[in-house]
């Protein structure tokens, strides 16, 4: 671009002189700039980490908590990075200002934008709205997109230091206003690193609260490109031996490498003091001479190594606690060259200890704390609910320890209960109370007793009264004529009977 271009767009002055030009017909006064909130321009992502060369990334230049009645009509800004680090590939106009127009009617060939590179690794932007002669019914607000600029990483380190990074730095911000004035706003920059490869243990904090616990921590790999052309990675790990304890069969080869490994791997484990050493190397393909590495090579993220503990032992003064230190990593290229990169140690802490002597029964328990905060009275509670201890009130000693009984208040509920104590810092541990069922199982039955005597007849009750008469039933079918002629004829004779005795009884 020519040089009288390049001033104007780079001058600060660049969107008065623009307004001046466009509303010079338009005569308003200035406005009151809001207090609620002040409009901020940033980047997203804030940061960026590349992995390898020729990666592409974007990054989005934002405008935030824009309020209408700031009357925004234009933005400018510079963007200043690296370019031994990054080249830009491509630039496009974010949503923001055309989707105001959209939203305000007006025509969206109205909105300008522009970008500039500039020789001294800045690039240039403004963004504004031409108005004809009326300012528009609606001015933009809230947040949105003023710009995506596309990346290509052109170099990583050949060394931890100094980091392949810098920051994406915004520079000469302003926002304007239709009456030609400037619009108070904040600016956030972004940050761009290439990212080494970093040896971790995981999970970065471990807490054991009981003696003869077991945990274990996984030794990874992560942000690893394929073109360091790694093959092998050793390291040691020290720990504190009179907390911890590992063996050599407690340290197993991850899975990371085993799959870029079509000849397979070699692995060595040893638990020697204070620390464990790994060793692993891909194979090579033998069957050629010289033996040769083929692609592809690892890349990603994965676990090297597994290590497991042994909690042995766990002192009672307040947290005791050892880092799980990354030592002597080494990560070898396929020419016998060491790859660069950073470590991310472990940490390992003894946490609050609560245990119930004993932890089964029906009647009462001691309880007995530890590594909770020094002389703070204790709340102890029975399945949430506030339970009284003796002593009463119960308070830690110098190193943050306690003794007390407590009655089980379920004991005739068979059943597991959890007993929490806290300090007055907040601090809580659990543990769990199993009632345990007194009944005892049902017995045999016994033999049946002998049948008792019979008892003498009782003496006869009293008649009761007579009831009321019942209701009339219904009328029964007529009998068959033969059984009305058998009844006239046996009544007949009992009248003819009834007669003769009473004559022979005169006689």
């Amino acid at each position: 671009m020519e040089e009288t271009s390049r001033t104007i767009i780079s001058k600060k002055a660049l969107l008065l002189t623009l307004v001046l030009t466009i509303n010079t017909i338009i005569a308003l006064t200035a406005p009151t700039l809001a207090s609620e909130g002040t409009p901020t321009i940033y980047i997203s992502p804030s940061t960026y980490l590349a992995t390898h060369i020729g990666e592409s990334f974007s990054i989005h230049v934002y405008l935030k908590d824009l309020t209408e009645n700031l009357h925004l009509i234009g933005v400018q800004w510079k963007l200043r990075y690296n370019t031994t680090l990054l080249s830009v590939t491509n630039v496009t106009e974010g949503d923001f200002f055309k989707n105001w127009a959209e939203i305000a009617g007006l025509d969206p060939d109205g909105i300008f934008f522009w970008w500039l590179q500039e020789e001294d690794y800045v690039i240039s932007f403004t963004i504004y709205a031409d108005f004809a002669v009326t300012p528009p019914p609606v001015f933009p607000e809230g947040t949105g997109t003023l710009a995506t600029i596309t990346f290509n990483t052109t170099r990583r380190p050949t060394k931890v230091e100094p980091e392949a990074s810098c920051i994406l730095e915004l520079t000469d911000t302003m926002l304007l206003n239709i009456e030609e004035g400037e619009i108070a706003h904040n600016s956030e920059n972004g940050y761009y690193q290439f990212a080494l490869p970093i040896i971790t243990v995981t999970p970065d904090l471990y807490t054991a609260t009981q003696i003869g616990e077991t945990f274990s921590v996984d030794i990874d790999i992560q942000n690893l490109d394929p073109d360091w052309k790694l093959i092998g990675a050793s390291f040691k790990l020290h720990y504190n031996a009179t907390l911890l304890e590992t063996k050599d069969n407690w340290i197993s080869e991850g899975p990371f490498l085993k799959q870029f490994a079509p000849y397979d791997t070699t692995f060595i484990n040893i638990a020697e003091g204070d620390y464990g050493v790994v060793g692993i190397l891909i194979l090579p393909n033998a069957t050629v001479y010289p033996p040769v590495w083929n692609p592809p090579f690892p890349e990603g993220s994965g676990t090297l190594a597994t290590i497991t503990f042994n909690a042995t032992y766990l002192p009672w003064e307040p947290t005791p606690s050892c880092i799980l230190q990354l030592e002597e990593t080494i990560l070898i290229d396929v020419n016998g060259d060491s790859i660069p990169h950073t470590v991310s140690h472990g940490y390992y802490k003894v946490g609050l200890h609560l245990a119930l002597v004993p932890d089964r029964g029906f009647a009462v328990t001691t309880i007995v704390g530890g590594r909770f905060a020094a002389n703070s009275q204790i709340t102890v509670t029975w399945d949430g609910e506030p339970i009284p201890t003796v002593p009463s009130p119960l308070t830690t000693d110098s190193h943050g320890n306690f003794t007390a009984i407590i009655a089980v208040l379920s004991p005739t509920v068979p059943r597991f209960y959890t007993v929490t104590s806290t300090d007055q810092e907040g601090n809580k541990a659990s543990a769990i109370f199993t009632v345990v069922d007194m009944t005892g199982p049902q017995g045999l039955q016994g033999s049946e007793g002998p049948q008792g005597l019979q008892g003498s007849e009782g003496p006869q009750g009293l008649q009761g009264s007579e009831g009321p008469q019942g209701p009339q039933g219904e009328q029964g079918e007529p009998a068959p004529t033969e059984l009305v002629w058998a009844s006239i004829i046996i009544a007949a004779i009992a009248i003819v009977l009834a007669a003769y005795i009473l004559l022979t009884k005169k006689t």
